[in-house]
This record gives C-alpha cells, structure tokens and sequence, in this order.
C-alpha cells in the first residue's frame, strides 16, 4: 500500500510537466493567435489549470497516505526508534493540511509557502533524520576501566 502511495504521486509531478509544457504552449498560442481566437484559448487555460490542479491535489493526497501508513508500520517494527516513526509521520501531517487547503477549504489561495516550508522542513527534515539515524557508525562499547 506504501508503494501504491509513492508510485500514485508520479501523478502530481504529472500535474507539473502539464503545467509546464500545456501553459508555455497555450501562452506562445495565445500570443500569435487572432483576437476573436482568444476567449477560446482563454478557456482552454481554465481546462488545463483545472486538470493541474487535480493532479496535485491528487498527489498530495496520496503523499499524506504514504507517509502517514510508514509511521504507523514503523511504530510497530520492535527495536525502531519511536520518535523517528513519529518524525516520519510529520510529513504525512503536513501534507494532510496543504491538501485540505488547497482542494477543499481555501481554493485559490497561494499556498506556496506553506508547500515550500512542508517540502524543506517535513519531508526533507525526515530524510535527513533516517539517514541520520540509520547510517552513523556505530559507537564501540567503552570499557568500565
């Protein structure tokens, strides 16, 4: 299920080259375009940002399901340290907020700030406590003398 999640958010990163790709080409269309050709391309924009944005609310959401069932499986594994399952679950947190933000409660408000501080903080933050953790050398037992 944890994988179904991460492979599901290739659909968000869809949304971005869609973005990328269909307004760069809608905007040169637009600029060479007739007058009376505008409004159609004007609407075809409305289309395609509605489809970007599903593709990243559905992404979001999946990220937050993703992260979310990794803390829950991390909790139970005997022997792993609890506060990193928890720290791998602030993501999934964080990333619960931004799609509730972005989809259902605030439609329209840039939240690109709050996307970049989850990004940096959360899910960088995360990466870099497990690798942190996992990784570093174990320490030699001192002796008592």
């Amino acid at each position: 299920m944890i994988a179904i999640c991460g492979v599901g958010q290739l659909v968000g990163a869809q949304g971005g080259f869609e973005r990328w790709i269909g307004i760069s080409d809608l905007a040169a269309t637009y600029s060479s375009a007739a007058v009376d050709q505008r409004a159609l391309i004007a609407q075809s924009y409305l289309t395609l940002l509605d489809t970007i944005r599903s593709h990243f609310h559905e992404g979001q959401l999946l990220q937050a399901v993703g992260f979310l069932l990794a803390s829950w499986a991390l909790i139970h594994v005997p022997g792993f340290p609890r506060w990193l399952a928890l720290v791998v679950g602030l993501p999934g947190v964080t990333s619960t907020l931004l799609w509730l933000g972005n989809s259902i409660l605030i439609d329209g408000v840039p939240f690109f700030p709050y996307t970049l501080a989850h990004v940096l903080i959360f899910v960088l933050g995360a990466n870099v406590a497990l690798a942190v953790t996992l990784f570093r050398q174990p320490q030699p037992a001192r002796s008592g003398a």
